[in-house]
């Protein structure tokens, strides 16, 4: 079995876009609704027997333990930001 790991870059530049103040957030969750169906569609086109919503709500695949837990900090050298938050500048 194998995984491709692709993210329309419609939702990449959203989430730009949210981050950097020029989308709010129901209009992210929109275009994230968007990109969902549309992945389950193609899923479906293509045979393929167990769905996957790509995880398109999540940003980097730890940030969910990052946004459970208090006192994670941002370190821009180490890796994205987190809670959407952009990084600190130097």
């Amino acid at each position: 079995m194998w995984e491709v790991s692709y993210v329309p870059p419609e939702l990449l530049e959203a989430r730009n876009s949210h981050v950097a103040g020029r989308l709010s957030l129901e209009q992210l969750r929109e275009i994230e609704d968007r990109a969902i169906l549309q992945v389950l569609e193609m899923q479906h086109q293509v045979g393929i027997e167990v769905f996957s919503d790509g995880e398109y709500r999540r940003s980097w695949f730890s940030g969910a333990l990052a946004e459970s837990v208090e006192g994670v900090i941002d370190d821009p050298e180490t890796g994205p930001p987190i809670r959407g938050r952009v990084p600190r500048a130097n």
